[in-house]
């Protein structure tokens, strides 16, 4: 006699998928090795060729600029960025941040950014810090 594998449920499948993603979104990609949700230093000066924060973060984090949109969410709205902590608007402002003026990037998920920013949200948000 046989004895045959224990069978999951539908129900711990699903599970198991929700658990498999952070966030129920998919992470931003990144090199390997490197965090998918922070741009270093290191990186940032790799990137001083492109002539703004907006186009290197296009080459450095891709991911960052896709919408999710989920039933509860819709297509509507856009990814919030934020220069210390002041919202600035739209993935467009990034175009008027130089390089040189950058020290760090930060990308929050929806839910993170809900929790660090408030609501309204819904594609995340993206918190770059300056030197003074």
């Amino acid at each position: 006699m046989h004895a045959r594998p224990p069978m999951l449920s539908l129900g711990t499948i699903l599970v198991l998928a929700a658990c498999a993603t952070k966030g129920g979104t998919p992470v931003p990609s990144a090199a390997p090795g490197r965090n998918a949700e922070v741009v270093t230093m290191e990186e940032l000066n790799k990137a001083r060729t492109y002539p703004n924060l907006y186009e290197a973060l296009q080459a450095l984090r891709p991911g960052w600029f896709r919408r999710f949109p989920t039933r509860l969410s819709g297509p509507e709205g856009d990814i919030v960025v934020y220069l210390d902590r002041q919202r600035l608007g739209g993935p467009e402002t990034l175009r008027d941040i130089q390089l040189s003026a950058v020290t760090g990037v930060r990308y929050y998920g929806p839910s993170e950014a809900q929790g660090a920013f408030g609501l309204g949200h819904t594609h995340g948000a993206i918190q770059v810090t300056s030197s003074p």
